[in-house]
């Protein structure tokens, strides 16, 4: 059955769900401005490796905000400006309230919600989800947002102005992988059995016959990157399109690397190297 919460009601549940949250918690709110407590609550939910998804609106995040959250792996971040909306849940809780995730709703406004639970209202519960999944679909995605492009060094030219972008993009995505980022190039060591090397080019490099076959068999499924990659006895090698013609800009620094990291993305979870 549904319960009404006042102001403090509110608020903590809001927090209880964040707490609670197992796999997944959704935060819907136009104004955003966590207090250091919500923010210790966002990360204990990111270490349990919680799929936090924020959908926020009305105007940009302040750079701090953005420093904070772009620590949080699990998390992913989207822009509606015309959102006006409120709604908190994780798998079985969810809020609806006219509170925003805003320190000074708390401490100055009155507000007011409804928490239901999903075994008792699970019909209002997944139109409440469908909703949210449509409000997010005409959202836009700003993770990449936070990993600033520019071309930040004179000696970076059209075979490795994208490393520096590349470098902070997979350090964020995975947080337990040393990438050392040298004049033109990037290395790894993914697990003990396969190395990655980056240039003008992503390179795999494998210990074993076995693990190399395995992962060219299930490449050949994938048409997008199959007939960019070139094998030999030891390594796989991924290059950039066909008739792709570089320019040294953001734009295309931004292009290269998510080309690159969206391959790697692939191959980890084809190789099973990460869980």
């Amino acid at each position: 059955m549904a319960k009404f919460l006042t102001t403090t009601g509110t608020a903590s549940a809001i927090e209880e769900i964040i707490r609670k949250a197992k796999s997944q918690l959704v935060i819907v709110t136009p104004y955003l401005m966590l207090n250091k407590h919500v923010e210790q609550r966002l990360k204990d939910a990111n270490k349990r490796k919680v799929q936090i998804t924020l959908i926020y609106g009305k105007k940009e995040l302040a750079q701090s905000q953005v420093q904070s959250l772009e620590q949080l792996q699990h998390l992913d971040m989207f822009f509606c400006e015309n959102l006006h909306a409120k709604c908190y849940h994780n798998e079985t809780t969810m809020v609806m309230s006219s509170m925003n995730l805003y320190e000074y709703s708390e401490k100055n406004n009155r507000e007011m919600g409804v928490q239901f639970d999903f075994n008792e209202d699970k019909d209002l519960f997944q139109d409440a989800c469908e909703e949210i999944e449509s409000i997010k679909n005409a959202s836009k995605g700003i993770k990449e947002k936070m990993f600033t492009p520019g071309i930040i060094a004179p000696h970076l030219g059209e075979k490795d102005f994208h490393l520096p972008l590349l470098h902070k993009m997979l350090a964020f995505e995975y947080p337990d992988v040393e990438f050392h980022l040298a004049t033109s190039a990037i290395q790894a060591q993914f697990c003990e059995d396969v190395e990655l090397f980056i240039d003008y080019r992503t390179k795999f490099g494998f210990k074993t016959k076995h693990q190399l076959e395995s992962f060219k068999s299930e490449l050949d499924k994938d048409n997008k990157y199959a007939e960019r990659c070139f094998w030999n006895l030891k390594y796989m090698h991924l290059y950039l399109p066909l008739k792709h013609n570089v320019e040294v800009t953001e734009d295309e620094q931004v292009h290269i690397a998510n080309y690159f990291i969206d391959f790697i993305r692939m191959a980890v979870r084809k190789l099973s190297l990460k869980n």
